[in-house]
């Protein structure tokens, strides 16, 4: 077998290891073993039979065997075999004139029929479509050819015993002195010779054998071949063959050794004689007493290999010993399928064991047991198809052949610079290079995951709102767009408020002035060949009475214009062109007074013909009286759907964010489809991202940029506009200039849109600005200050606006770190400097010092070291109505209880769910309390006194006993029982829960504000609400306009990441136990949970293994997961960690590691679903590190990694060493049901 050696060749293993497999096997050299519509392909799965053999011991090429190898057919329908191994002529049934007989080609007068042959033992008939005849002996001839009579038969030949093969039509000789090429059932003769009728075949040379009882130790070359004794000549020292066979000294030896046949044979008979005895006394006994097996097999039930190279041979189901393949052949099981596809299943390659094939059908592992002489195969029956065992000979394996198929097995595929690269020395490719090459591939460099993706993470990073820093403008490789918003526009992502954009007209134009001219009668303009429509007959969002539907070539719209005096005027045409045929384009000959001011005036793609934009500002000389501006359609493709004819210009407006200019809008801004609506002094926010041009024209073909405005979405004409201030900078902020030199900008991309970006958006400034010819780089804000926008104007008149980017720091070393430097990498204040810079919005970067990182830790005296112990753990916090609205007081984070939820199915009756909660009213007489049954009463009752729930008013109960089955229904959901002096009422389990509702604010579809609102103090009907809780508005609130909220939206939507459970209102929980987002310094500070660090006494600061700076010279790849907004789609963040796994996996120079670290994973996995944090994807590149880097080591410290990993304590649900039962029961509100098994562990670990 030759693999795969094309660059390509990593992929095509890893599609054939998940089932992309074609629909015929082939070998890795691309070679197709079998095809399954060619004739050999059909004679393949013809076997052998009594009646319809030729002479030379397969079927005649005229004659077809049926699957039951008795039956017999001519292409021409006039030949049959029943089975008996009587013939048939046409339909019926013809028998011998007497039973002594037994010539099946006879007619029933004893002449030969004429449409049939028999050959010279007139056994077996043949049919050549009218070209057999038959001889004067009653034997037929090939051809017109005779023959003299030879003499009669004898009348009583020896009958054959039942169960044996039928006589050989040559002497007698033994298998030792080759086989016949074209039936390997067939024995040469002492000459050399194959006796195949019509014409003589070709012998397989006799291969030498050892003799005089000399042994050959291991040289496969003196074994027998397939359990077929071969004469192989004698062999000399060291196992070479010295003398071959000499044709001529091939008598038989002995007893012969049998060949394997179709048909079991019992003892061998005596050897036949050279003339034919008497006929046999009675005719052929019907079936064979055992059937025949498709198997090619031996006494021994062995099945071997087929001899026939591209020859498949059915297989059974079940459990089989396979002889292994010879030295130079491939032999395959596969499954057949009805379509002729072949399923690789298992395989043996040069003598080698056998092994599961490539493939998800494969047989596992635990199906093959190997031994000295062979090896098991479990042939499970598959759900389609039937297997087939089938051989390809190959010759001798060249080097990097041998190398390409080493690879295969210690990488994701071969590639021809890793074949070249060990091939490069002579002495072929043994076990010595074998182990080079494995010792070479253990000491590479080990490609880390982790490190994989920091460098490559270089998400936009906005200093102001995020809780990491960015990079300055100046710095080398800073980034740059030339267009205007980005997604992190839309809010700020510590607040959660919304970013609001105004728009102000530039005082410069006040004076601007415009006049309409529209094209939607005969009296506001010419025409040619187009059409005007109208809201009867055309599409949506123009202005005035119609438009005009520009037609084909040589169609035209004119305007006739008329001034008092000579002017040079700015005119715009607004259109819709919703064609994306002819790169998105229908250009027009623009012309003033019948001269041509632009040949190609383009109309480009606007996305729909519903959506209207205006054309490109073009300044045009009028003269005093009338003017006509004309539009010419000049190509077959057609113009575009003309609104209006603008002359004159608005007032530009400045679109100011936050209060700083981030774009001139010199041609006014409106909605995409809608006409009317006036932005000046208008004041938006965006509530969506804001999309560059992505992909092709079929999406966004100018960006895009939707603003709320009058209380609705709408999205503006002007898509995300490109940047261009001249003739405004004055209202640009002071961070901007303008580039003197000749400054190098590369264009770049990124991967973290859903769409890519059209390139020619996004560059990035390797050498970035030398400070000592920029002297405005120091006036820039730091990068953890800076509020306002950076703008420059490069020396060809394009701006271009910063971008910041994330900027990571190293703190810790890389995997390939040498113990000693391990910890020089450690920051060495553990970030406590970057932590004060920004406000405490970067945590600590201290790592707690651990087993697995204290080769990384340090003595730091640093006076902003930072502590990871700087919180206090067990600071118990009571879940009360003070301690929920701390959270918003002193953290703006919005937790609350939740209230308001209803049951709906019998699922939640407290009778079937036994697990149930329940709200107390101490002292209380239930105001309607439910009728229940006596045993239904003592089963609640059961339940309340043995609950060890502390929470006094709010009960978690199991029920252990029975309830009347009456009782469990619909309409007794949310009971009321009386027990003693308090009222128990059963309430939905999650009521009174406590959850951070944080993340929910900005992904809320209702809008951020009727989630905030709770914890603001908001006015409800009656009076402000308290802010600690928040009530589901199942039913809606009309009056607010907010609508109904079915169950199944809370049931879908809380959990991580966005609704995040917290503890039972009125329990308690230790600060260490919140959620990581509440966790910051100000509710730390509040709750006790922080202590005042010795500064003179030190800090013990340490890293993490893999903790990299990231590379900004490279494209924006990866983004963080960050507790804040989340501007990349979950998509595309999910999606990350098999895109780091891809890149490392399959072009990492160490393969045999990453094929190492592979396997591992599989055996102890974890289940993203089961962590519920799919969009984290560091978190996952650092536990698969942990079999990267132990690749090669010791198994036990891999367990001992994975047991501590925090990947693993969420996925087996042990995080911060709390038990099980607790987290599963308590914190996952998860229980066991009867006849339900619900288990938080992974299948195989």
């Amino acid at each position: 077998m030759v693999a795969l050696t094309s660059s390509l060749g990593r992929y095509a293993v890893l599609l054939s290891v998940v089932g992309f497999g074609k629909s015929n096997f082939v070998i890795a050299d691309g070679s197709a073993l079998m095809e399954p519509s060619s004739a050999a392909w059909a004679d393949a799965h013809r076997q052998l039979a009594q009646c319809c053999v030729g002479p030379n011991g397969a079927c005649h090429p005229e004659a077809g065997c049926n699957a039951n190898q008795s039956d017999c057919e001519s292409s021409g329908g006039q030949l049959k075999c029943n089975r008996s191994g009587i013939y048939q002529f046409g339909e019926g049934t013809v028998s011998p004139p007497n039973p002594g007989a037994g010539q099946c080609c006879l007619d029933s007068n004893g002449a030969c029929h004429p449409d049939a042959g028999c050959n010279d033992n007139q056994k077996d008939c043949e049919s050549s479509k009218g070209k057999l005849k038959c001889n004067l002996s009653g034997s037929y001839q090939w051809g017109d050819t005779g023959s003299p009579p030879p003499p009669p038969p004898s009348p009583n030949p020896t009958p054959l015993p039942v169960d044996s093969t039928p006589p050989p039509t040559s002497p007698p000789v033994s298998a030792s002195c080759g086989l016949c090429v074209e039936d390997p059932t067939i024995s040469c003769n002492s000459n050399a010779e194959c006796p195949v009728v019509p014409s003589s075949g070709t012998c397989i040379a006799p291969s030498p054998q050892p003799t005089n009882g000399e042994n050959c130790a291991s040289d496969d070359e003196c074994l027998p071949s397939n359990g077929k004794p071969q004469n192989r000549g004698t062999c000399g020292s060291g196992g070479t063959v010295e003398t071959l066979c000499d044709p001529n000294l091939c008598p038989p030896t002995g007893e012969p050794t049998p060949l394997p046949t179709n048909v079991p044979t019992n003892e061998p008979t005596n050897p036949p004689t050279d003339v034919p005895t008497s006929p046999p006394t009675a005719l052929p006994t019907g079936n064979p007493t055992t059937p025949p097996t498709n198997d090619p097999t031996n006494a021994d039930a062995t099945v071997y290999c087929p001899s026939e190279a591209g020859t498949s041979v059915a297989l059974a189901s079940g459990i089989k010993s396979f002889a292994r393949s010879t030295a130079s052949s491939f032999c395959g099981i596969f499954i057949e399928l009805e379509s002729g596809d072949l399923i690789p299943y298992a395989r043996s390659y040069s003598a080698n064991d056998w092994e599961p094939s490539p493939g998800p059908k494969a047989v596992p592992y635990s199906g093959i047991e190997c031994g000295d002489l062979v090896c098991t195969v479990d042939l499970a029956p598959p759900s389609s198809g039937s297997y087939v065992i089938m051989t390809k000979l190959t010759s001798a394996l060249e080097d990097k052949d041998k190398i390409a198929r080493f690879l295969e097995m210690t990488s994701f595929g071969p590639m021809s610079s890793e074949i070249a690269g060990i091939d490069e020395s002579s002495g072929g490719f043994g076990e010595v290079k074998r182990a080079a090459a494995v010792r070479m591939q253990m000491d590479l460099p080990k490609s880390s995951h982790r490190e994989y993706f920091r460098r490559n993470a270089n998400p936009k990073w906005d200093a102001t709102t995020m809780n990491a820093r960015s990079d300055h403008p100046c710095d080398p490789n800073s980034r740059w767009r030339d267009y205007a918003y980005i997604r992190h526009d839309r809010e700020d992502t510590i607040t959660g408020q919304n970013i609001y954009t105004t728009f102000e007209q530039a005082p410069e134009d006040l004076d601007s002035t415009f006049t309409i001219y529209q094209a939607d009668s005969l009296e506001d303009a010419t025409f040619n060949t187009g059409t005007l429509k109208n809201a009867s007959n055309g599409n949506t969002g123009f202005s005035g009475e119609g438009y005009y539907d520009m037609g084909g070539f040589d169609d035209y719209v004119q305007f006739s214009i008329s001034v008092a005096e000579d002017v040079d005027v700015p005119i715009s045409f607004r259109y819709a062109q919703g064609s994306s045929s002819y790169n998105g384009n229908r250009p027009c000959v623009l012309s003033v007074n019948n001269n041509t001011v632009q040949d190609i005036y383009d109309f480009s793609f606007s996305d729909s013909w519903t959506y209207w934009i205006y054309s490109e500002m073009v300044t045009v000389s009028l003269t005093a009286g009338l003017n006509t501006i004309k539009l010419l359609v000049r190509d077959q493709n057609g113009g575009p759907n003309i609104d209006f004819l603008r002359v004159g210009s608005p007032p530009a407006l400045l679109m100011k964010t936050n209060g700083w200019l981030r774009h001139v809008a010199k041609n006014g801004v409106g909605v995409i489809n809608e006409w009317g609506i006036d932005f000046t002094n208008q004041t938006v926010y965006f509530p969506s991202f804001a999309n560059a041009i992505e992909g092709d024209l079929y999406r966004y073909p100018m960006g895009r940029l939707r603003v709320n405005v009058t209380s609705q979405t709408r999205e503006l004409d002007i898509g995300n506009p490109k940047l261009n201030f001249d003739g405004y900078e004055s209202h640009l902020p002071l961070s901007h200039f303008i580039l003197s030199n000749n400054e190098v900008f590369e264009d770049t991309s990124t991967d973290l849109s859903d769409f890519p970006l059209v390139r020619g958006q996004e560059f990035v400034l390797p050498s970035g600005l030398d400070r000592s010819v920029y002297s405005i780089c120091d006036t820039i804000a730091s990068n953890e200050e800076y509020s306002s926008p950076v703008f420059v104007k490069t020396m060809e008149g394009k701006w271009l606006q910063w971008s910041p980017t994330i900027q990571l720091q190293t703190n810790g070393p890389s995997m390939n770190a040498l113990p000693e430097d391990k910890a020089s990498s450690t920051l060495i204040d553990g970030g406590g400097e970057a932590f004060l810079q920004t406000g405490e919005k970067l945590k600590c970067a201290n790592v707690a010092r651990t087993f697995e990182n204290e080769d990384t830790c340090i003595y730091s005296t640093a006076s902003t070291a930072c502590s990871p112990t700087r919180e206090l753990g067990e600071v118990i916090i009571d879940l009360n109505e003070t301690s929920i609205t701390a959270f918003y007081e002193f953290g703006d984070k919005y937790v609350y209880a939740i209230s308001g939820l209803a049951m709906e199915n019998l699922d939640q009756h407290a009778c079937v769910d036994t697990q149930s909660r329940w709200e107390v009213e101490q002292n209380t007489n239930c105001s309607s309390p439910t009728t229940l049954a006596s045993a239904t009463i003592i089963a609640l009752e059961d339940a309340f006194a043995r609950s060890t729930d502390p929470n006094a008013l709010l009960k978690d109960v199991t029920l252990s006993l029975p309830c009347d089955q009456l009782d469990e229904n619909v309409d007794k959901l949310g009971m009321q029982i009386q027990v003693d002096a308090d009222c128990y009422t059963h309430v939905h389990r999650d009521h009174n829960s406590v959850y951070d509702f944080s993340g929910w604010v900005s992904n809320h579809p209702g809008g951020e504000y009727n989630i905030q609102k709770w914890a603001q103090g908001f006015n409800d009907t009656d009076g402000p609400v308290p802010g600690w809780y928040l009530d589901y508005p199942l039913l809606g609130v009309p009056e607010r306009k907010v609508p109904k909220h079915p169950m199944s939206r809370w049931e879908n939507n809380k959990g991580e990441p966005y609704i995040v459970f917290v503890a039972k209102f009125g329990n308690s929980i230790a600060y260490r136990d919140l959620p990581s987002n509440l966790k910051t310094n100000s509710i730390a500070e509040y709750f006790g949970a922080t202590t005042v660090q010795n500064e003179a006494a030190g800090t013990i600061v340490c890293g993490s293994h893999g903790e990299v700076a990231n590379d900004r010279s490279l494209r924006e790849q990866f983004d963080f997961r960050s507790n804040e907004e989340q501007v990349t789609s979950s998509a595309v963040m999910d999606n990350q960690r098999h895109v780091v796994w891809y890149e490392q996996g399959l072009w990492a120079d160490d393969q045999f590691r990453q094929r190492m670290a592979f396997a591992l994973s599989e055996m102890i996995t974890v289940v993203p679903q089961n962590i519920d944090a799919e969009t984290y994807t560091e978190v996952y590149a650092k536990y698969y590190d942990i079999f990267v880097n132990n690749a090669f080591g010791n198994y036990g410290d891999i367990m001992k990694l994975v047991s501590y990993s925090p990947l693993m304590a969420e996925h087996l649900t042990y995080i911060k060493s709390k038990g099980h039962n607790y987290v599963y029961r308590t914190e996952d509100r998860r229980d066991s049901r009867p006849g339900k098994c619900r288990c938080s562990c992974p299948k195989s670990i």
